[in-house]
């Protein structure tokens, strides 16, 4: 008797919070992930607007703030400088002198940067945290996102071959 009021009282308990978990899951699923082939969203900010954006390339969320950005740095770097991949910035709620500061010591692998200020970019492109990397081809349109530090195996894995997939020649 002892046991079946036990689970009497935690069968609610357990059902509620799967409940809670799956619409957790369902309201946090990042957009971008439904955003695969379609075209990118709009971007209009300081020093970067959709229009800028030549494809095919990548477009890289980052701060100065986030450790994992820079650990990812130098695997941008040497994509632009050695791969000569266009790559687009975007500094997720940094501060300007910050994000001079961080590309100046660090190196700039970016054609251009804008400044997310407030979040609107990060919040449109679906994004769950920094940083984030999205392949956009010729037409602007999204192919490939990846969320998390660009390590090695992502760069040979996904990014090289969508991009070449895409046509990517050595030409800025």
């Amino acid at each position: 008797m002892t046991m079946n009021k036990n689970i009497t009282n935690i069968l609610p308990l357990a059902v509620f919070l799967a409940l809670i978990f799956t619409l957790a899951g369902l309201l946090l699923r990042p957009e971008s992930v439904q955003m695969i082939s379609k075209p990118m969203p709009p971007l209009a900010l300081e020093g970067l607007r959709a229009e800028d954006i030549h494809g095919p390339a990548l477009v890289n969320f980052f701060a100065s703030w986030c450790t994992p950005c820079r650990a990812e740095h130098e695997m941008l770097k040497t994509l632009a400088e050695k791969n000569n991949i266009r790559i687009y910035g975007i500094a997720y709620k940094d501060k300007r002198a910050d994000t001079e500061k961080y590309l100046r010591d660090l190196g700039n692998p970016y054609e251009k940067t804008g400044h997310d200020d407030n979040g609107k970019a990060f919040i449109d492109w679906g994004l769950s945290g920094v940083p984030e990397t999205f392949v956009i081809d010729r037409e602007g349109n999204i192919r490939l996102h990846h969320a998390g530090v660009l390590l090695e195996e992502h760069i040979d894995g996904i990014i090289l071959p969508t991009l070449n997939e895409l046509g990517m020649t050595d030409e800025k």
